[in-house]
């Protein structure tokens, strides 16, 4: 009788870690997600097909996504999808581009050579991401902004897959700076 009863109470407890683990797996995820990204100095980001970006681009990512720091907050269960709420609090581009305005023009002044170039020849953007990563080096106190972001998961059989598509990534750069 006593074996039952320890066989019983080691499969309740089982049972009862595995609903644990299931409905905290994807929070564990989205941690030591994001501890290996900033492990592997974020050229997961950086290198993804899903954004592409120039080695001028990758340079000012990478220098923001540096200054990042994170809270996970909680994890919301909808039948077969879960939500993972995070806190990124960042360098705020837009308040550094508006801080530093006179900082920019004077840069893009004293580099009036490369910067005709540039304009002669369309390169409009390189002149931008040139200046910004200029700026992003030169500042001390960089402004910081938080935006709150959900992580979406799907259930595949007793696992949980991120669903992570291009869109979503383009709704969460718009929502940093525009601040929605």
């Amino acid at each position: 009788m006593k074996k039952w009863i320890w066989i019983l109470s080691g499969l309740v407890l089982l049972i009862i870690g595995g609903v644990y683990v299931n409905r905290h797996l994807p929070e564990w995820m989205i941690k030591g997600g994001l501890a290996y990204v900033q492990k592997t100095d974020y050229a997961l980001i950086l290198e993804s097909d899903k954004v592409s970006l120039d080695t001028d681009q990758k340079a000012v990512a990478k220098d923001v996504l540096q200054t990042m720091t994170y809270d996970v907050k909680g994890t919301r269960l909808l039948g077969d999808e879960a939500f993972v709420t995070v806190e990124v609090t960042l360098v705020d581009l837009m308040q550094l581009i508006d801080n530093e305005k006179e900082a920019i023009f004077k840069n893009t002044l004293s580099d009036w050579k490369q910067t005709l170039n540039d304009l002669f020849n369309q390169r409009i953007e390189g002149v931008v991401i040139r200046q910004l990563a200029l700026v992003l080096e030169q500042t001390r106190e960089k402004p910081m902004t938080t935006v709150t972001i959900e992580v979406p998961f799907v259930r595949e059989y007793l696992w949980w897959k991120p669903v992570m598509t291009k869109e979503w990534i383009e709704s969460i750069v718009h929502d940093y700076l525009t601040h929605e």
